[in-house]
């Protein structure tokens, strides 16, 4: 019997929703942008299904994480008002992010992979959203 690791596998519907996605994209863009605001709707599973895919839990956690790999990153989060919970995960060099949640029971995450993406998410009260950006942009 072939020994069972403790360590989770990773679902591979990320890898397939950004083929199909990318299949769709100029293949010249500097940075690729994907951003969904599910509300209740039939997306929310299949977002928490990410997110947990890459390693982060369901639901985001309370307040805020920031998760950096790589150089160069810039992050701000501003939140006012109760029960926001805010992710940014930025890997690789140069991102920016900056999330900004007004007037609680916010959920967001701002994911960024690649070189030199940038981008603002601005909540006004029980929203909830993901933005993914894939960067090619040269190192300044």
């Amino acid at each position: 019997m072939p020994a069972r690791s403790s360590r989770p596998e990773r679902s591979r519907l990320p890898a397939m929703v950004l083929a199909f996605l990318l299949a769709g994209t100029a293949a010249s863009a500097e940075v690729v942008t994907w951003t969904w605001s599910p509300g209740d709707g039939p997306l929310r599973p299949a977002l928490r299904q990410v997110l947990r895919a890459y390693g982060f839990e369901s639901p985001i956690p309370p307040g805020v994480t920031l998760q950096q790999w790589g150089r160069d990153h810039r992050a701000v989060v501003s939140q006012s008002g109760g029960r926001n919970r805010a992710l940014i995960y930025q890997q690789g060099r140069g991102h920016t992010a900056r999330l900004v949640q007004e007037g609680g029971r916010n959920r967001g995450a701002i994911l960024q992979f690649g070189r030199g993406a940038e981008t603002e998410m601005v909540q006004h009260g029980g929203e909830r959203g993901v933005t993914v950006q894939i960067g090619r942009r040269p190192h300044r």
